[in-house]
């Protein structure tokens, strides 16, 4: 700190030092009456770039000001027209959300689970994945195995989903901490959402909760936040949305599914496309 201000105290003696230097040099070779009209150019000028200045950033403010108005219309529309775009385009669906963040059901999450249901989408489940590791033997007993391991603990949840085998069989690995779970697990879904949000999980755990629903034959998708670092889920061949969180978003994730479409989706480098063909007719019922 003692450097830094030696320093700046340096520089402005030597700029005073310049100023002086130059007024010094400039008062001998101009006559008073010279400089008098040299400085008052100088201030001239100085006080129109000044005035300038002014009415550009008078400018600005009030364009900043139009620009939030027609920004808060702009999000009240859509959040208007949403349930009107996506009313029963997932009618009959059976769907469950695994959030991979590593914490308890997000408000994201709700949001999200909110949109499907007004698509018509029946959401049964939602299942929070807390701990990325753990205990073979430990594992082992929660699934009644004779090994255990992540990959195999997703395994069973994916095959709970896909078959509707219940809650019962989950509950010993949400009391030691692996799983939260909220809703109904006694009936088969067709689709499971992988719920990123915000964060980027570690791309082994996405890939071994992917391939688990592709061995029992679940359409899955994958949605994150536009906040959220590039997913490493984009060249897996699912349906991918990066910006969920923005209505446009949820307009997106709603008609892929309804159509069965893969594809990543949204505002990211990599998106094949902001949304899907709209007009394309639904194929899962």
């Amino acid at each position: 700190m003692i450097i830094d201000l030696r320093y700046h105290i340096a520089s402005l003696v030597a700029v005073f030092l310049a100023l002086g230097l130059g007024i010094l040099i400039g008062s001998s070779l101009l006559s008073d009456e010279q400089l008098y009209q040299q400085q008052k150019k100088l201030v001239d000028r100085l006080e129109g770039d000044l005035a300038g200045l002014r009415q550009d950033k008078r400018k600005l403010e009030g364009d900043k000001e139009q620009l939030q108005t027609e920004l808060k219309r702009e999000q009240q529309f859509n959040q208007a027209a949403l349930p009107l775009l996506i009313r029963d385009k997932l009618a009959g669906q059976r769907v469950a959300i695994i959030q991979v963040t590593n914490t308890t059901v997000s408000s994201d999450v709700s949001t999200l689970v909110s949109c499907l249901r007004q698509a018509g989408a029946e959401v049964f489940s939602t299942t929070s994945i807390l701990r990325y590791s753990g205990k073979e033997d430990e594992l082992a007993a929660a699934l009644s195995q004779e090994e255990g391991s992540f990959d195999k603990m997703i395994q069973f949840l994916a095959q709970s989903l896909a078959l509707g085998l219940g809650k019962d069989r989950l509950t010993p690995l949400e009391e030691l901490g692996y799983l939260r779970l909220s809703g109904e697990y006694a009936r088969p879904v067709q689709t499971v959402i992988l719920f990123v949000g915000n964060v980027t999980a570690p791309k082994e755990v996405t890939a071994s909760v992917l391939q688990a629903c592709l061995e029992y034959q679940l359409h899955v998708a994958a949605v994150e936040n536009s906040t959220a670092p590039t997913s490493s889920l984009t060249d897996k061949g699912i349906l991918l949305v990066d910006n969920i969180d923005q209505p446009s978003g949820k307009v997106a994730l709603v008609y892929a599914l309804a159509t069965a479409g893969v594809g990543h989706f949204g505002i990211k480098e990599g998106a094949q496309a902001f949304l899907p063909d709209l007009g394309k007719q639904e194929q899962i019922k």
